[in-house]
Protein backbone atom coordinates (compact mmCIF):
# COMPACT_ATOMS: atom_id res chain seq x y z
CA UNK A 1 0.00 0.00 0.00
CA UNK A 2 1.18 3.53 -0.50
CA UNK A 3 2.03 5.48 2.21
CA UNK A 4 0.11 8.97 2.30
CA UNK A 5 1.72 12.61 1.57
CA UNK A 6 1.46 14.59 4.28
CA UNK A 7 1.21 18.35 4.74
CA UNK A 8 0.93 20.26 8.05
CA UNK A 9 0.21 23.50 7.69
CA UNK A 10 1.14 25.66 10.80
CA UNK A 11 1.90 29.43 11.38
CA UNK A 12 4.94 30.74 13.00
CA UNK A 13 3.52 32.53 16.13
CA UNK A 14 5.81 31.83 18.75
CA UNK A 15 7.58 28.80 19.47
CA UNK A 16 3.96 26.45 20.23
CA UNK A 17 2.89 26.52 16.88
CA UNK A 18 6.45 25.85 15.48
CA UNK A 19 7.29 23.00 18.11
CA UNK A 20 3.86 21.05 17.27
CA UNK A 21 4.28 21.18 13.70
CA UNK A 22 8.41 20.12 13.92
CA UNK A 23 7.47 16.91 16.48
CA UNK A 24 4.38 16.35 14.53
CA UNK A 25 6.86 16.00 11.28
CA UNK A 26 9.14 13.81 13.35
CA UNK A 27 6.72 11.31 14.45
CA UNK A 28 5.04 10.70 11.10
CA UNK A 29 8.77 10.79 9.64
CA UNK A 30 9.95 7.56 12.31
CA UNK A 31 6.19 5.76 11.41
CA UNK A 32 7.71 5.72 7.89
CA UNK A 33 5.81 8.29 6.46
CA UNK A 34 8.15 9.50 4.03
CA UNK A 35 6.72 12.62 2.22
CA UNK A 36 6.17 15.25 4.86
CA UNK A 37 6.58 19.19 4.34
CA UNK A 38 5.41 21.93 7.00
CA UNK A 39 4.33 24.83 5.51
CA UNK A 40 3.63 28.47 7.43
CA UNK A 41 0.00 28.85 5.67
CA UNK A 42 -0.55 32.46 6.36
CA UNK A 43 3.28 33.43 5.21
CA UNK A 44 2.26 31.38 2.21
CA UNK A 45 -0.96 32.73 1.02
CA UNK A 46 -0.59 36.36 2.85
CA UNK A 47 3.24 36.97 3.32
CA UNK A 48 2.83 40.81 3.61
CA UNK A 49 0.07 40.32 6.32
CA UNK A 50 1.86 37.71 7.84
CA UNK A 51 4.91 39.98 8.69
CA UNK A 52 2.64 42.30 9.99
CA UNK A 53 1.01 40.23 12.15
CA UNK A 54 4.25 38.63 13.52
CA UNK A 55 5.41 42.15 14.20
CA UNK A 56 2.67 42.96 16.16
CA UNK A 57 2.40 39.54 18.13
CA UNK A 58 6.12 39.82 19.04
CA UNK A 59 5.92 43.44 20.27
CA UNK A 60 2.90 42.51 21.93
CA UNK A 61 4.20 39.65 23.82
CA UNK A 62 7.57 41.49 24.43
CA UNK A 63 6.32 45.05 25.88
CA UNK A 64 2.69 44.12 27.01
CA UNK A 65 2.28 40.97 28.03
CA UNK A 66 -0.26 41.41 29.87
CA UNK A 67 -2.22 42.60 26.84
CA UNK A 68 -1.32 39.36 25.18
CA UNK A 69 -2.54 37.05 28.27
CA UNK A 70 -6.17 38.84 28.26
CA UNK A 71 -6.42 38.68 24.89
CA UNK A 72 -5.25 35.06 24.82
CA UNK A 73 -7.81 34.23 27.63
CA UNK A 74 -10.23 36.12 25.40
CA UNK A 75 -9.98 33.78 22.76
CA UNK A 76 -10.36 31.02 25.16
CA UNK A 77 -13.69 31.61 26.55
CA UNK A 78 -14.85 32.42 23.29
CA UNK A 79 -13.56 28.91 21.72
CA UNK A 80 -15.34 27.45 24.77
CA UNK A 81 -18.13 29.46 24.60
CA UNK A 82 -19.15 28.53 20.72
CA UNK A 83 -18.46 24.70 21.98
CA UNK A 84 -21.49 25.16 23.75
Amino acid sequence: MRQPDILILTAHYGSGHTKVSEALEIELRAAGVAKVAVVDFFDMTAPLLNRIVKSVHRETTKKAPELYGLFYRGMEAAKASARG
